[in-house]
């Protein structure tokens, strides 16, 4: 039992929620054999876990693949987990599907010098999601690197079943991730430019004024339904009904003759201002933007900035709305959420073309292509065209819509948004100094020390927020992990140039 408690000392401190399952847990009974080299071997359903012969030399192949990081089904007798370690990957996950295997192999297996090594994280899931909820918050692919995935052929045989699920889960996680950094690697340098211009903008005077709780509210996109909004405001003349627009929607609401109470805004590009060319200043109401949003948008307009996703954002103190899912009328709905509405519809939020049609008319794409169109290259091919762009896209005969990839990822997002219950807060005053706060930034990262990936962990929880807000503009086409050191040197200058463009 001296193994059982020193092993449990490091799980109580690291992951205390485990630590209390386990000591309610009763232990299997575990058959230990000695290896050829005299190394204690688990053995699971009279199999072995590790090579009878030599299992340290058997975790050296396994670990031949050459990524930086590694998931590892099966705790074992931590050969595996003690081999990643030595190899200096920067970050570890073991899953152990059975609570009473791993209680058994703590109880007999010394392991407490590789489970407090800051880069193992160990995962015993009630459910799959479970896992991968934990990589979402722990894995850091642009510091982590490539992730391997090691599966003893003695896990996939004794649990089918949960290996299948999680092969099934890894393909779509994996789908998922490599969307984000594609995404990332296109915004990244484009995001930190654009936050601190506008932290810049915001000057000791600027006293973010509150919003008051709503208690019915309309959320629009610019999708086809949007068109439906005008016969059914008509029909609630007598109501109080706030709209919150997403830019896009803008010109088509006005076309309609409705004003919108506020416009939200997140898009970091610049053609993100069309939205707002044909729309007279005097009657644009207040706008709502991620601090990323294009300075082109906010400029002489009366703006309430929030803290999106951006880590460099979260650093503010500015009303954090999170803006993961990446479409301006799912960010809308959220913040129709945290104003309390107790009723809440949404007009245009399709995430799918409608009839084959992508937007709702009039709109700014719609007026493009009016004014490009001609008698070999018609209005209607120009919309055909962007409709049909991309070669995924899937019809619903029952409701005659095409949806692509993306779409159907913004779907799932706000549906995610729409089941989950989020905190009503009120939007507070909220005095901020941006200059002040760029220069202690400067300050702050110009101390940063220079670390390799496996050494990340031993970094203090301020010093990795500093660099999470670097990250981001650090995936370029050029940027590889080999360098991760040299890149991220480089990064940080550019940064504190951007920055000294705005202190000087």
């Amino acid at each position: 039992m001296h193994c059982w408690q020193d092993n449990l000392f490091i799980i109580e401190h690291r992951w205390p929620v485990l630590a209390k399952t386990l000591i309610n847990t009763r232990s299997l009974p575990l058959e230990i054999l000695p290896s050829k080299t005299g190394h204690p071997i688990p053995h699971l359903d009279h199999r072995s876990m590790h090579s009878m012969y030599d299992p340290i030399r058997e975790a050296q192949k396994y670990l031949l693949a050459g990524k930086e990081s590694c998931i590892i089904m099966g705790i074992g007798g931590g050969y595996l987990l003690a081999e990643a370690l030595q190899k200096q990957l920067s970050f570890i996950c073991v899953i152990e599907p059975s609570l009473s295997f791993l209680r058994a192999i703590l109880e007999y297996f010394p392991l407490k010098h590789l489970l407090k090594d800051p880069r193992t994280h160990l995962i015993v899931p009630k459910t799959i999601e479970d896992v991968f909820h934990h990589l979402q918050h722990f894995y850091q692919p642009i510091i982590h690197g490539d992730l391997a995935l090691i599966a003893p052929r003695i896990m996939i045989d004794s649990y089918p079943i949960f290996y299948q699920s999680f092969k099934d889960h890894w393909l779509r996680w994996s789908q998922d991730l490599a969307q984000e950094l594609s995404t990332i690697r296109f915004f990244g340098q484009r995001w930190i430019k654009n936050i601190i211009a506008n932290i810049a903008s915001i000057t000791p005077s600027y006293t973010q004024r509150p919003l008051s709780p709503k208690r019915e509210i309309w959320v629009t996109g610019a999708g086809p339904s949007l068109e439906s909004i005008q016969k059914a405001y008509d029909e609630h003349k007598d109501k109080e009904i706030t709209i919150i627009a997403s830019d896009a929607s803008l010109l088509p609401l006005y076309s309609y003759g409705l004003s919108p109470d506020i416009v939200i805004s997140i898009d970091a590009q610049i053609f993100v201002a069309t939205h707002f060319l044909d729309i007279p200043e005097k009657d644009l109401p207040p706008i709502i933007a991620d601090l990323s949003i294009h300075p082109s948008v906010t400029r002489n307009r009366e703006t309430l900035f929030f803290a999106g996703s951006h880590p460099l954002s979260q650093l503010t103190p500015l009303q954090h709305l999170p803006t993961s899912s990446g479409n301006v009328g799912t960010i809308a709905y959220l913040l129709a959420l945290h104003l309390q509405a107790t009723t809440i519809r949404n007009f245009g939020l399709d995430f799918a073309y409608v009839n084959a049609k992508p937007y709702a008319s009039p709109s700014y794409l719609y007026q493009t292509f009016t004014a490009t169109s001609h008698r070999l290259h018609t209005l209607s091919q120009q919309i055909a065209d962007l409709t049909f762009r991309s070669t995924s896209l899937t019809y619903d005969a029952k409701t005659h819509t095409y949806q692509s990839s993306l779409l159907a990822f913004y779907q799932e997002q706000f549906n995610h948004i729409v089941n989950q219950k989020y905190p009503a807060y009120r939007w507070e005053k909220v005095s901020f100094n941006g200059i002040q706060f760029l220069q202690q930034y400067k300050q702050d990262i110009s101390n940063l020390p220079l670390v390799e990936p496996y050494q990340w962990s031993s970094l203090s929880q301020r010093e990795q927020q500093l660099y999470f807000s670097l990250i981001p503009s650090l995936l370029q086409s050029q940027y590889s992990h080999a360098t991760f050191k040299e890149d991220l040197e480089k990064n940080t200058l550019f940064v504190l140039n951007i920055l000294d463009q705005y202190l000087n």
